[in-house]
């Protein structure tokens, strides 16, 4: 099973990962469809992110970035 970096797909999102990386993401989405999910949900936080948004917007947008930090710190550990 692959692990994929979440770091690694906001630079995806961002257009900044290089043909290698890309690869990697590919891979990592053909693996199962938990993946694919769990990258469409990202995606759409990282959208709206980068979009204006509403108070409402950025409360939930907050927690969602949250629970993605937990991930991270928790993969690190």
């Amino acid at each position: 099973m692959l692990k994929i970096k979440y770091t690694l797909l906001v630079r995806h999102f961002d257009g900044k990962t290089s043909s290698d990386e890309d690869i990697e993401i590919n891979r990592w989405l053909d693996e199962n469809i938990t993946n694919f999910l769990t990258y469409k949900r990202l995606k759409g936080v990282w959208k709206k992110a980068i979009s204006p948004v509403s108070a409402q917007e950025i409360k939930e947008e907050q927690l969602a970035w949250k629970g993605i930090i937990q991930k991270i710190l928790k993969e690190d550990t």
